[in-house]
């Protein structure tokens, strides 16, 4: 394993601690607020991202991981 994917591992891992996804239902359902993390909230986000292009009647971006176009601050720029 090389140095670069060693610490982008350590980085995920980091991430996995601190991000976490609030999931909910619309109607009558009540709301669901226990938080949802790691492989799970991955798995979420990529489905609702493929659901909101779907219902916009748009192609998703074919952009790599490196060109995403967001910038990440860390909590300790804030």
């Amino acid at each position: 394993m090389t140095h670069e994917e060693l610490a982008r591992r350590e980085r995920a891992a980091r991430r996995a601690e601190t991000v976490s996804i609030h999931k909910g239902r619309l109607g009558d359902a009540p709301i669901d607020f226990s938080p949802v993390k790691g492989a799970a909230a991955i798995s979420l986000s990529t489905r609702l991202t493929r659901e909101s292009f779907s219902l916009a009647r748009t192609e998703a971006p074919e952009y790599r991981r490196d060109e995403i176009p967001v910038r990440f601050v860390s909590r300790s720029q804030r």
